[in-house]
């Protein structure tokens, strides 16, 4: 078959596509993704003075939020090929995405040391993710493959909610509007995920 001839570059190039495809377009809706790009927008408002970059941290919102509403891209991965043409879009609208996150957050922490330390463990985590490519399941892998990412993902967010929490740029005004919705965000989930529970 077409797999059991595939080079180790189109395995690793089909693990970078699956895991764009999950974060941003996945068919059963990434509730977790959505609320951490909020996360970092929110944080990105208070902290940054720069009107551009506000307006960068909503494009992953976006991304999210329309594929949620409207199935775009949701299916592109049926494909058991990279080259399928339909993946150039999704490919692209998320590489997009990703690279807004990653200027956020250069733009929110001050040290840039500390920067370099979140983007090597958010690259250690979504490289960790690519390499499902060489297992025999390719594309339609597992939602467990994707564990260790989430978790820095959310061990990123927490740092730069920290950050935002102490930094004197802040009011307590912006600050407590911060923790409210970290808090409506925390109960939306657990409401979501009981009810998801419920129909199982």
């Amino acid at each position: 078959t077409e797999e059991l001839h595939m080079k180790g570059i189109d395995k690793v190039i089909m693990g970078f596509v699956a895991t764009l495809h999950h974060l941003f377009f996945y068919e059963e809706r990434n509730f977790f993704f959505l609320c951490m790009c909020i996360l970092i927008a929110l944080v990105t408002y208070e902290m940054s003075e720069k009107k551009w970059i506000k307006y960068v941290s909503l494009v992953p919102i976006a991304l999210c939020a329309v594929s949620m509403l409207t199935g775009l891209f949701t299916s592109a991965t049926d494909s058991d090929t990279w080259r399928d043409s339909r993946l150039i879009l999704p490919v692209l609208f998320g590489s997009i995405g990703i690279i807004c996150i990653l200027l956020c957050m250069y733009e929110i922490v001050d040290d840039r040391r500390q920067f370099e330390i979140a983007f090597v463990l958010l690259l250690a985590g979504f490289s960790g993710r690519m390499t499902v490519g060489f297992s025999g399941i390719g594309l339609s892998s597992f939602i467990r493959t994707f564990t260790f990412l989430y978790y820095i993902i959310l061990g990123v967010v927490a740092c730069l909610l920290i950050r935002c929490e102490e930094s004197a740029r802040v009011s307590v005004r912006e600050k407590l509007l911060v923790n409210r919705v970290v808090m409506w965000l925390g109960i939306i989930s657990l409401v979501r995920n009981i009810f998801a529970l419920a129909i199982l």
